[in-house]
């Protein structure tokens, strides 16, 4: 029986293991400090009604499919998660039900908390060797910035998942251009754009680029061009055709303000007395201006028509005031980047009662961070100079840098405040690459000096490398036959 058991153990993918131990700890976590929640249910003082890119649960019980037609502010993912859980309570009064649905979404954000432990310990494991994998895993399952967006009533740690997969894709197409299907990194572009606004229509071309450059086949990079732009095509279309805009969120606008330091309310960027036109159908999602808990519903149509007459103000703010002064604002939000990603919001009842938070704060943050990406960095290079041919790897490092730089530029240009929130998008990514170049530098280290894979310098070379092994070997075996006596040369002697 032990036998069988152990035997039953040892099949199960270590994955899973470290799927249910992820689980298992954050909901542990959860319970250990739920004396400490708010109203017995939240870690921090917002709830889901709170965030700036949701509808009311009001709105979304009562009509499901409209509200997510007729939805502008942000992509339709977060709130189609809330009207799903929405129809377990029909009847429920509005506080009731927005309690029991935000639960419904700690439980969900867990098991993608979970799910990102198991990619990430997945793809180590094929950088490294699987005992690094697990405890690195570990340590960045332990990080607090990865519990606190776990239990965040916002889609924070579902898009960093979603990046890591991505991520992921990219690099196992970079290694495998002709086995692996193209259809897995379409899926997770996919499910970035619809979680955030920071993947828009414009995000498949630095995709496309991003491929290119790695050397994928041009027929699935016209497969991936084709998936994901008929799926953002028709949405962007549905957009255009409803309300005017191009993108997949009409705060776009007030985020260009925000990135350059222009905190005014409508009044003072001058939309305030703009003509406000009735909304194109009505439904609670463009006419209720109040959310349950009494904050603002910036999917009410007003909100919309302010966002589009505050684009054409952003722009000429950018084209009339100094570069200095723009270039001094971007350098703001990137100070603010750098700063810890759990010190976003506090006080958070799990995330400042850790005690490594101080220790993982310090790594993640300021001139550290810039140390490990700087190093990480001069350990690729030099790999790729001792590699010899460095034309190839130089493009294919460079594609895969593409979407991290796309995610960069626009969480320091677009916004200042909760820049080190966006940090996280790709905190899960930068662990994996500086895990793997420093076990590749230690690893490097342990090698022996004479390297077989030395790159041949000219094409020719390997039959000439062949024959000269072939000569050597027929010496060294009329060397051995010589000495061996003519009675011992039968059929069965161990030389034959």
């Amino acid at each position: 029986m032990k036998s069988l058991m152990k035997a039953t153990f040892k099949r199960i993918p270590v994955e899973l293991l470290v799927f249910a131990a992820s689980l298992a700890f954050l909901l542990s976590l959860e319970a250990l400090f739920a004396r400490d929640a708010i109203q017995g249910v939240y870690f921090q003082r917002w709830t889901s009604e709170d965030m700036m890119q949701t509808v009311s649960l009001i709105d979304l019980r009562a009509e499901p499919l409209q509200s997510l037609w007729y939805l502008h502010i942000q992509p339709p993912l977060l709130d189609a998660l809330r009207a799903l859980l929405a129809q377990f309570w029909p009847t429920a009064e509005p506080q009731l039900l927005l309690h029991n649905v935000d639960r419904g979404l700690y439980f969900l954000w867990a098991v993608t908390y979970a799910g990102m432990m198991a990619l990430l310990y997945h793809w180590l494991k094929q950088l490294t060797q699987p005992v690094v994998a697990l405890v690195t895993t570990l340590g960045f399952a332990m990080h607090p910035a990865a519990i606190l967006y776990a239990t965040f009533l916002e889609n924070t740690i579902l898009f960093s998942f979603g990046i890591l997969w991505s991520y992921y894709e990219l690099w196992k197409l970079s290694k495998a251009p002709q086995a692996r299907p193209i259809w897995r990194l379409s899926l997770s572009f996919l499910l970035l754009f619809v979680t955030r606004s920071v993947y828009q229509w414009h995000s498949i071309i630095i995709y496309i680029l991003a491929l290119l450059l790695m050397r994928i086949p041009t027929r699935k990079i016209l497969a991936f061009a084709a998936l994901t732009g008929l799926v953002v095509g028709l949405y962007t279309a549905k957009q255009y055709l409803l309300f005017g805009v191009t993108f997949s969120s009409s705060l776009s606008a007030g985020n260009c303000m925000h990135g350059l330091g222009n905190f005014s309310d409508y009044a003072g960027w001058g939309v305030a007395d703009i003509p406000i036109s009735p909304p194109p159908a009505p439904v609670g999602v463009l006419t209720r201006e109040f959310r349950i808990t009494g904050s603002s519903n910036f999917n009410y149509y007003t909100h919309l028509q302010y966002h589009k007459a505050i684009f054409s103000k952003c722009f000429e703010l950018l084209l009339t005031q100094p570069w200095q002064q723009t270039a001094y604002a971007w350098f703001g939000n990137l100070l603010i980047y750098l700063r810890p990603s759990s010190a976003f919001t506090t006080p958070h009842a799990i995330a400042d009662r850790l005690p490594w938070r101080p220790v993982y704060n310090w790594l993640f943050s300021g001139i550290p961070l810039l140390l490990l990406i700087c190093s990480s960095l001069a350990i690729s290079c030099r790999a790729m100079v001792v590699a010899g041919n460095q034309t190839r790897p130089l493009l294919r490092g460079l594609g895969l840098l593409l979407p991290a730089l796309m995610i960069f530029l626009m969480t320091v240009i677009f916004e200042r405040g909760e820049n080190m929130r966006y940090k996280f998008f790709l905190e899960p990514v930068f662990y994996t690459f500086v895990v793997a170049q420093i076990y590749s530098a230690i690893a490097s280290g342990r090698k022996p000096p004479l390297i077989e894979e030395t790159p041949c310098p000219a094409p020719g070379f390997n039959a000439i490398s062949r024959l000269g092994r072939y000569t050597n070997w027929r010496r060294k075996s009329m060397f051995r036959l010589a000495a061996v006596p003519a009675s011992g040369r039968g059929m069965n002697s161990p030389d034959t």
